[in-house]
């Protein structure tokens, strides 16, 4: 009887029944993070895994990925809830199963040990969601090299033209450069971000314009730039319209990006129309890029 009772508890565990309330405390885990981040995290991670969200809304937490259709023909998405209570910060990843356009969730039976089974996806989707909150506790800084004429960040390394000016923001997250000119003049950003799904650059290709126009806060930027994509980032040309007299300028902007899954670093730059020799510095910008760690993407 004995040996019989230890070789039924040894036995694998085949399909079965879940009731709502047994799924969602099998697929919950509180993660210690701001929620923005645990939420930014669930998103990347599950399109870095190949589901792409559908729908979100970031006030309820909630996010909803397509359905990919596995070898067994079924198909498989997933229905994601960030909540708070106090300090803690939960996600919960709702497995969504289908059969063509009919969800079979709430009739399925569920394998949750072995290879193959519910436990083995969710560690593959909570480990690198756990992974990038623990990296964005320690924002990365741009190390300059004045020897080298370059800047280190988050496993780039690019170089630095020698331009009239350079800042530092205080944080060392963000360095510009500048010309030497007091109107329209040129300026290049490189600044390390946190990496966020659906990041908007339009903020940061402003803030650029700004810094070269000498013109915080009295520039308004064309709705219709005439953007193009090159061997050195994305492009935009245009006149925009500067201070109080919205005096029309004419600039073009460049943008590179590259990075890891948790980190952006981007290089975004503002010369003035015709000004081949600005153009010139930031395309050598863009092809000194060396890669001193892997990186998952750069935009060229």
């Amino acid at each position: 009887m004995v040996v019989l009772l230890v070789l039924a508890a040894c036995a694998p565990r085949g399909p079965a029944p879940l009731s709502p309330a047994q799924l969602q405390s099998r697929a919950s885990r509180a993660i210690p993070a701001d929620f923005d981040e645990v939420f930014d995290a669930a998103w990347l991670t599950l399109e870095a895994s190949g589901w792409k969200v559908l729908e979100h809304d970031r006030r309820a937490g909630t996010l909803v990925t397509d359905v990919v259709v596995g070898a067994s023909g079924l198909g498989r998405g997933w229905a994601a809830d960030v909540s708070q209570a106090g300090a803690t910060v939960s996600l919960t990843l709702l497995p969504r199963v289908f059969q063509n356009d009919q969800e079979l969730t709430p009739q399925m039976h569920w394998t949750l040990e072995g290879p193959g089974g519910e436990l083995e996806r969710w560690d593959a989707l909570f480990g690198p969601i756990a992974a990038l909150t623990d990296a964005w506790k320690s924002h990365p800084e741009l190390v300059l090299s004045n020897s080298r004429g370059e800047v280190d960040a988050v496993g780039v390394r690019l170089l630095v033209p020698g331009w009239a000016r350079f800042d530092f923001s205080t944080d060392r997250w963000t360095m510009v450069m500048r010309g030497a000119a007091k109107g329209v003049t040129s300026a290049l950003m490189y600044r390390i971000e946190r990496r966020r799904p659906l990041a908007d650059p339009a903020p940061v290709v402003h803030e650029v314009l700004e810094l070269a126009l000498h013109a915080p806060g009295k520039v308004i930027a064309p709705s219709d730039w005439q953007v193009a994509n090159d061997a050195w980032g994305h492009t935009g040309f245009g006149e925009v319209m500067v201070g109080a007299q919205l005096t029309p300028t004419a600039v073009h902007w460049r943008r590179w990006e590259a990075g890891d899954n948790a980190w952006l670093l981007r290089v975004v730059a503002v010369c003035p129309d015709g000004d081949e020799a600005c153009e010139a510095d930031v395309r050598r910008v863009v092809e000194s890029a060396v890669s001193t760690a892997p990186v998952r993407d750069q935009f060229r």
